[in-house]
């Protein structure tokens, strides 16, 4: 009997030990619904054809990656991570930090990098991401450092009919019907520019105004609080004023225009060509330039 008890012992020990181990389940990463819009891969707006390099943007543990992907080959990959706290800018030839954190309604991104690549002097770059109707998603930065005049940078991304990431897998993908409410309008108020003229130089949010193309119900009250706000005057008198007096002009629908108003829509067009002029001049905008976005732990 013993002998028995002990056959059939072993027997089940010996089956239970043969039993595949259960398959270790990956956690999915959780979405900031922030990032939800911005999933998935973009190309440049003038890249019509979508044979150049896209913006792949996928979820991170408290944040986001984006990578850019040149057909099936991966380039530059930096996660953000919006926590507003500095985190070290982890590359080979670049050191330096990176701070990232969320507007207060959750609709921009600010980006501020300290960063020194190779033997190059340092930069300090400045800048903000958003989501525009189309839908489009744009980036604006403003780069300054002691061996180079300080520029404006604007990419402005579509997203690109190849949603396929370097390793084959198709990007996630964010919800129809936020794509669909995106694409009919993202708008800025008086209290978000007033916001965002504390987190970027004047530059950088003129450029991010004028790239809306969003009129502005500018008036006194408005004219006030966007001064007492701390706004740049320039912000103020090329930027609002002009978008206001310009798309009054376009309602007149061909109706004799003074020349202050002409004059007022011709700067708003010459405004938007000169930032324009930097999109597309780059692989996958400033990722693969000389001055690259940080790459964060």
């Amino acid at each position: 009997m013993k002998h028995t008890l002990l056959a059939l012992t072993l027997t089940a020990s010996s089956a239970f030990a043969q039993q595949p181990a259960p398959p270790t389940v990956t956690p999915a990463v959780q979405v900031d619904p922030r990032f939800a819009a911005w999933l998935g891969c973009w190309r440049l707006d003038d890249d019509l054809a979508g044979t150049g390099a896209r913006m792949c943007i996928t979820p991170e543990k408290g944040g986001v990656r984006l990578q850019t992907v040149v057909g099936t080959q991966r380039g530059i990959d930096e996660v953000v991570i919006p926590d507003n706290v500095a985190h070290a800018i982890i590359d080979s030839d670049c050191k330096g930090t990176e701070r990232a954190e969320w507007s207060k309604d959750g609709a921009r991104l600010f980006r501020a990098t300290e960063v020194a690549c190779g033997k190059e002097a340092p930069r300090t770059i400045n800048g903000v991401a958003f989501m525009a109707p189309g839908p489009s998603w744009l980036s604006v930065q403003y780069v300054t450092g002691t061996a180079a005049n300080p520029a404006v940078r604007v990419q402005r991304y579509r997203r690109a009919a190849n949603q396929q990431l370097a390793d084959g897998t198709k990007a996630p993908q964010p919800p129809a019907e936020l794509l669909a409410r995106v694409a009919s309008g993202t708008k800025w108020d008086v209290a978000d520019v007033i916001e965002a003229s504390s987190k970027v130089p004047a530059e950088a949010l003129q450029a991010s105004l004028a790239e809306l193309h969003q009129p502005f119900d500018v008036n006194k009250k408005t004219l006030v609080a966007l001064d007492e706000g701390g706004v740049h005057e320039a912000v103020i008198d090329r930027g609002l004023q002009a978008l206001a007096v310009a798309e009054r002009a376009h309602g007149q629908r061909g109706r004799s225009q003074p020349q202050k108003v002409q004059q007022a829509h011709g700067a708003v067009q010459g405004q938007n060509r000169k930032y324009r002029c930097a999109i597309g001049n780059s692989l996958a905008g400033s990722q693969v330039s000389s001055w690259p976005s940080a790459r964060t732990s």
